[in-house]
């Protein structure tokens, strides 16, 4: 079905299919009429905004396909799920999670025009079995999610994401293109509307999230985090997230938790998929007080009633702070997002950054391997073969994809192919030092005189100068000191003998 804009303006169907009797939000109507004029938008909008609505709904205007690239698993399915149950739009996701038979009976009706949405992971973009699908679609609309990762100043940057850029090209200048992302500062916004070519229409709302209260907690080694956590939690309302920066903590955190009594669970990227799917089945629908996780929790899980999320290290930067912890507070009520901050748990971090940098020698490594053999190699076959790590071989992979000097065959197989020249590496080099400035940043938030948010807004391309008299640093009396009962000292003792905590 395609509704005329006439007959149907964006008041009526936010109304009748969207079932929203609210009313947009500042900017959502001035981005969907952009669109169905044709025009390419980038928007840049804080979390819990609606960004999705704008792309639901322009669709609509349209007859054929809108394809909307994200790397965010989770969200595809709640997206996906909503459109076909609740609005009525025939959806469907191509990813890993399906077979390729799946994923191929999915590409045939989008070819066929039995699709409005299709989302799809932009690491698709270089298999063979979307390549062969891609020109029998008569697509409307190309929406980006999470469009920083295009830019190499980007918090978050997949050199995948270049491969979208391939298809803009390729695409009549006429096709609306709608890029979406919360976290893009002043230079990440230009290097996207480089990549997006010229005539592109910026809607940049504040990143100010005044509902939520931010603050800093000291706290010295791992018996003073479990503490706090002991006697806080006990009080907090409703439901919400610790982060951690490893598996190993996420388990132990919600072991402890626990043992306290706390309807707890822990999630990373370890635990296998139904055992994730489950939990986070069970989070949406109100059945954990907390979960524990590493950052692969949050950023597909659209629970509008989390009211707070406690990070129990630091994370990589302020624009990971600002997304995790934008995962609270989406309904719009108060909710509480306390950063506990040991000054040792910078290695950590640092260990990340430097164990994700490519050396030059691996690059080499891998492609040569792959240059041995006509068939390609699966992912685990060039770890096994060179030693280096998951993270390390998929950033090697990507920018010799990017570069055009390997391909990703159908089985998941990585093909090199035969052309001239060498590729460059020099794109990590950037990254290694841009992620080491954004490091410093975060231990600059953490320590900063001024209002926390207008701290991390600032960061974010806001204009300097607000003060929320909400945060920590605003209003101290909103977070008073948190005194450590002696049963709660014993029991963080007990459970560290028990678990072979550091002492």
């Amino acid at each position: 079905m395609v509704f005329e804009w006439q007959q149907y303006p964006p008041e009526k169907l936010l109304v009748e299919r969207f079932r929203i009797s609210g009313g947009f939000h500042n900017d959502q109507r001035t981005i969907i009429e952009q669109l169905v004029q044709g025009k390419r938008v980038l928007a840049i909008q804080r979390t819990g905004w609606g960004k999705s609505l704008c792309y639901q709904m322009a669709s609509l205007y349209y007859p054929h396909l809108t394809i909307i690239f994200s790397p965010l698993k989770a969200l595809m399915r709640d997206q996906c799920e909503r459109c076909n149950t609740a609005y009525g739009i025939p959806s469907a996701i191509v990813s890993s999670e399906f077979s390729q038979g799946e994923n191929e009976v999915t590409l045939e009706r989008a070819a066929s025009g039995k699709l409005k949405l299709l989302f799809i992971a932009p690491e698709r973009l270089s298999n063979m079995l979307w390549q062969q699908y891609i020109p029998r679609m008569l697509v409307s609309m190309i929406v980006i999610d999470e469009a920083h990762c295009i830019s190499t100043w980007g918090h978050d940057f997949r050199p995948d994401y270049r491969r979208i850029v391939t298809l803009l090209n390729a695409i009549p200048r006429q096709t609306p293109v709608l890029a979406l992302t919360a976290t893009a500062n002043r230079r990440v916004e230009q290097d996207i509307l480089q990549q997006m070519g010229a005539g592109v229409v910026v809607v940049r709302g504040t990143m100010l999230r005044s509902n939520l209260y931010l603050n800093v907690v000291y706290v010295q080694g791992e018996e003073e985090k479990l503490a706090y956590l002991g006697e806080t939690l006990p009080h907090a309302l409703g439901s919400g997230i610790v982060y951690t920066a490893t598996k190993r903590d996420a388990e132990m955190v919600s072991a402890f938790l626990q043992h306290l009594g706390f309807v707890a669970e822990y999630y990373h990227a370890g635990r296998d998929e139904p055992t994730r799917l489950d939990i986070e089945q069970k989070f949406m629908q109100d059945q954990y007080k907390v979960i524990c996780s590493t950052n692969a929790l949050g950023m597909g899980i659209d629970k509008s009633n989390i009211r707070f999320v406690i990070h129990y290290q630091m994370p990589s930067s302020p624009i990971h702070y600002y997304q995790e912890m934008g995962r609270a507070g989406r309904d719009g009520k108060v909710s509480w997002c306390i950063l506990l901050y040991d000054p040792a748990d910078i290695a950590i971090q640092e260990h990340f950054i430097r164990a994700a940098k490519p050396e030059y020698s691996q690059y080499e490594h891998v492609l040569s391997l792959l240059q041995t053999t006509s068939e390609g190699l699966h992912e685990p076959e060039i770890m096994g073969r060179t030693g280096c790590s998951r993270k390390v071989v998929r950033n090697i992979l990507a920018a010799l994809i990017e570069q055009r000097f390997v391909v990703r065959g159908i089985e998941r197989r990585y093909i090199a192919l035969n052309r001239p020249g060498s590729p460059s590496f020099t794109e990590y080099d950037i990254l290694y030092e841009k992620k080491l400035y954004e490091l410093n940043a975060i231990q600059e938030y953490a320590s900063c005189d001024g209002c926390f948010m207008e701290y991390l807004t600032t960061f974010l391309g806001d204009q300097p100068g607000y003060r929320c008299d909400e945060c920590g640093r605003c209003r101290p009396e909103h977070f008073p000191s948190v005194m450590v009962s002696k049963r709660m000292q014993e029991q963080v003792i007990y459970f560290r003998d028990k678990h072979l905590l550091p002492h």
